[in-house]
């Protein structure tokens, strides 16, 4: 049992922060459960408008929070990629459904468990928020979160991943990376893959993008066309004492690796994630 969903910190120019009424007791942190198909940004401006009754610009990623539920053994049973957002609004929320929030206040307030971690803060109301999966897994309907490395050396060079033959986007150069494994957090799932892929061992800075790609005739693993929904974040990297790349699990999806300088990079037939992550990071000179 896994679900996407996306969370939104929207601050206003006094650094407080957007709550929403969870209860009568209890504040919350606008967010929804990102919906098969649809860009967790537009699922966020949704929520904001829904429950907070404003309308937000969705800012640049912060962060990504895995939850994960056990059984009474200690197993995973459920997990939660929460993708957490900065935004901001100009708009004034209904004082009987919202409020906006400082630090010293937010001290003084009984937060839900989820907006106490988001927040930074103890664990809050102790009560569990009800945790309930959109739909049943399905053959041919498939949401899918992985998490993708622009990972980049001491000289700025870029590491690609090709594509092996059989899978979706063969032959084209990737971003290092994966699907995370039930009870994996991203990051630790993104350091696992990494290795696997290239040989790399790296540091994770912070979330570079999130996206969203959305294709209803995608192959799956079976060869078999799906609705497929991949939601993906992308983190910056820093290998510091690079090596030849390698791939240590051979048979999977990737069949070599290398680094490139950044104007190599956007010559070589890249994928649309990691097109659009290169030119982001050399937009913000995060490839130094």
């Amino acid at each position: 049992m896994r679900r996407i969903s996306a969370y939104g910190l929207c601050h206003d120019d006094e650094g407080r922060v957007l709550l929403i009424r969870a209860d009568e007791e209890s504040w919350a942190v606008p967010g929804a459960v990102v919906g098969h198909g649809i860009d967790p940004r537009r699922t966020l401006e949704a929520a904001f408008q829904e429950q907070a009754g404003v309308s937000v610009t969705v800012d640049g990623p912060r962060d990504v929070v895995t939850e994960i539920g056990s059984n009474p053994d200690g197993l995973p049973v459920r997990q939660e990629e929460q993708l957490v957002f900065d935004a901001h609004t100009d708009q004034t929320p209904p004082a009987e459904t919202a409020r906006w929030a400082g630090p010293k206040d937010i001290d003084k307030l009984r937060l839900t468990p989820r907006a106490a971690r988001l927040l930074g803060r103890a664990d809050g109301n102790a009560a569990a928020e009800e945790w309930v999966p959109l739909e049943a897994p399905s053959k041919v309907r498939r949401q899918r979160f992985a998490a993708y490395a622009l990972a980049t050396d001491p000289k700025g060079s870029v590491l690609l991943a090709r594509v092996a033959a059989g899978y979706p986007g063969e032959g084209k150069w990737h971003l290092p990376g994966g699907g995370t494994d039930i009870g994996e957090a991203a990051m630790a799932g993104l350091v696992r893959e990494l290795a696997e892929e290239t040989g790399q061992t790296g540091r994770v800075e912070s979330v570079l993008d999130i996206a969203s790609l959305h294709d209803t005739a995608a192959l799956g693993p079976e060869g078999h066309p799906m609705d497929f929904h991949g939601v993906a974040a992308v983190y910056r990297v820093r290998v510091e004492k690079p090596t030849k790349p390698r791939v240590t699990d051979p048979g999977g999806s990737t069949a070599e690796a290398g680094w490139f300088a950044p104007h190599e990079a956007l010559g070589l037939e890249l994928t649309t994630t990691a097109r659009a992550a290169l030119l982001k990071a050399l937009v913000t000179g995060s490839t130094r």
